[in-house]
């Protein structure tokens, strides 16, 4: 009956540090996946404005270009209807 007690402890104590480690291991893992994920969709967002800022300024140099050319053929001529 004594060796069972102390069987029975020894598991209980060693259920004990399986789960503290098991536990450990998840906050870790959350923590990591949870920190990928922010720098992503920071990363994301930066990217996105930045081509959304690319994008902007070369319809800007397209309709400045074409009004000088415009301008410089004498503007349009639309007959009035």
């Amino acid at each position: 009956m004594r060796i069972y007690k102390e069987t029975q402890k020894a598991i209980l104590k060693y259920g004990s540090q399986l789960k503290r480690y098991f536990l450990a291991t998840a906050v870790v893992w959350t923590v990591i996946v949870a920190t990928f994920v922010t720098w992503h969709v920071f990363e994301t967002k930066q990217k996105t404005l930045e081509t959304a800022r690319i994008q902007a300024g070369e319809a800007y140099e397209k309709d400045i270009i074409y009004r000088r050319w415009n301008a410089g053929h004498g503007g349009v001529y639309v007959p009035v209807t």
